[in-house]
């Protein structure tokens, strides 16, 4: 699989969490907005594609590549709840607080329950 075909695939991703500030590389080249991607099982930094096209030498783990080659022609598609869940569970993993009084879209809840998922992060 080329590393276009790659890069492709990661660019067509959801994105599901979007920080207000921009990505430079170390050479003040701007690569973009501070993006997290997802297809629904993997996520993915806005920044990947950008390195992968500048240094072809990273390596790409098997199973990546070989998820991606069996979403091939496949639309990535994800409905409203699925991306609430991504945005709460990713939101956890990444430490990001939610604001004194916020409330969880309903279904959040009733989806970890249903999935008996147990979220704890310090």
């Amino acid at each position: 699989m080329r590393i276009a075909e790659i890069c492709n695939y990661l660019e067509s991703g959801i994105a599901i969490i979007r920080f207000l500030s921009k990505l430079y590389d170390t050479d003040g080249k701007l690569i973009g907005p501070n993006i997290i991607y997802t297809d629904g099982c993997w996520l993915w930094p806005s920044y990947f594609p950008f390195y992968l096209r500048k240094y072809s030498q990273i390596q790409i783990p098997a199973v990546f590549r070989s998820h991606i080659s069996s979403s091939r022609g496949k639309e990535i598609n994800l409905s409203q709840e699925e991306r609430w869940y991504i945005e709460y569970i990713t939101s956890k993993v990444l430490g990001i607080k939610f604001p004194v009084g916020y409330k969880l879209p309903g279904p959040i809840d009733d989806i970890i329950k249903k999935r008996e998922d147990k979220i704890a992060c310090d």
